[in-house]
């Protein structure tokens, strides 16, 4: 997907509540900026590591998806 806009329109060929739309967006937009650190220390505290990067967990799970 070109843009989180793009991924709304491409499950949603017909438009989405406006909510969900803004949700999507909101998701993907966090996603792509690979927010390591965000909530870091809920991270650390909960799992006993360092959060990981979206880029990462991808890299980890890709034969999964194959």
């Amino acid at each position: 997907m070109a843009t989180p806009e793009d991924a709304v329109a491409s499950r949603f060929p017909n438009g989405a509540p406006p909510a969900l739309a803004d949700a999507i967006v909101e998701g993907f937009t966090l996603m792509r900026a690979d927010t390591s650190g965000f909530r870091a220390e809920t991270v650390e505290r909960l799992l006993g590591r360092k959060p990981r990067t979206f880029a990462d967990w991808c890299a980890r799970n890709a034969a999964a998806f194959r």
